[in-house]
């Protein structure tokens, strides 16, 4: 009888795994495969951005119909004096009671 240390070859009756299949058997072919999907996904949703971007700044995706700048109401001239005149009052009583000295005695003395 004769005795060996070398492996015998077994009988392959494997049958080829498509690639579909084939995930998670080799750590580069995974990596590259993540790395293309991400790579497609990251430029489809930048060219969807530019896209979006470009329509809004150029009118033509906005919903909502332009409308034109409306002209500003206008102020009545009296009342807009009257109420200046008011704040000149106040301003003119302010300053009276500065000038006005409070004889009080003071408690510390």
């Amino acid at each position: 009888m004769k005795f060996s240390f070398k492996k015998k070859k077994a009988a392959s009756n494997k049958k080829k795994i498509p690639i579909f299949f084939s995930f998670w058997k080799n750590p580069y072919h995974d990596w590259k495969i993540l790395l293309i999907v991400s790579a497609v996904l990251f430029l489809a949703v930048l060219s969807l951005s530019i896209y979006l971007f470009a329509g809004v700044l150029k009118g033509d995706l906005s919903s909502v119909p332009l409308q034109e700048e409306a002209t500003p109401k206008t102020f009545k001239q009296e009342v807009l004096k009257g109420i200046i005149s008011d704040f000149d009052a106040r301003a003119i009583k302010l300053n009276e009671l500065r000038a006005q000295r409070i004889d009080i005695a003071d408690p510390s003395l």
